[in-house]
C-alpha cells in the first residue's frame, strides 16, 4: 500500500505537492480558504459578518488569531503577494470591483509559484 501511494505521488508535479509547500505558500492556501470560505471583506481585516480581507486572511491563516504585526512566513506571504500585484495588498484590496474569487484565484497562483 505504501509503495503505492509513492507511486501515485511521483506523478504530481513537484510544486504542487502539499508536503513540499514551504509555510508562506502553506498560509496563502489557508488564506484562499477563508476567503472562499467566509467571503471578502473590505477595509477591514475581518468584518461583523465574519469575511476577512486580504491582509486579514494571511494573518488569520499565519496566527490563528489576526494582528497587525507581519514577522517571519506571514511577512514572506505578504511580500509574495505584494510582488505578484505591484503594489499595496491593502489598496490592492479595497478596490471597489476586486472580487472574492478574483483574491482566492491570485493567493493560490502565488501560492503555487505560477
Amino acid at each position: 500500500m505504501f509503495v503505492e501511494h509513492e507511486k501515485r505521488e511521483a506523478n504530481v508535479p513537484h510544486r504542487e505537492r502539499p508536503h513540499t509547500l514551504d509555510k508562506p505558500a502553506k498560509i496563502l492556501l489557508d488564506a484562499a480558504d477563508l476567503i472562499e470560505q467566509y467571503g471578502l471583506a473590505k477595509g477591514t481585516q475581518r468584518d461583523a459578518e465574519g469575511r476577512y480581507c486580504t491582509y486579514g486572511a494571511v494573518m488569520w491563516a499565519a496566527t490563528g488569531y489576526g494582528g497587525l504585526a507581519l514577522n517571519g512566513p506571514a511577512a514572506r506571504a505578504i511580500e509574495r503577494i505584494q510582488r505578484a500585484i505591484g503594489h499595496s495588498v491593502a489598496a490592492w484590496n479595497n478596490i471597489p470591483e476586486r472580487s472574492q474569487g478574483e483574491v482566492v484565484c491570485l493567493l493560490r497562483r502565488v501560492a503555487l509559484g505560477r
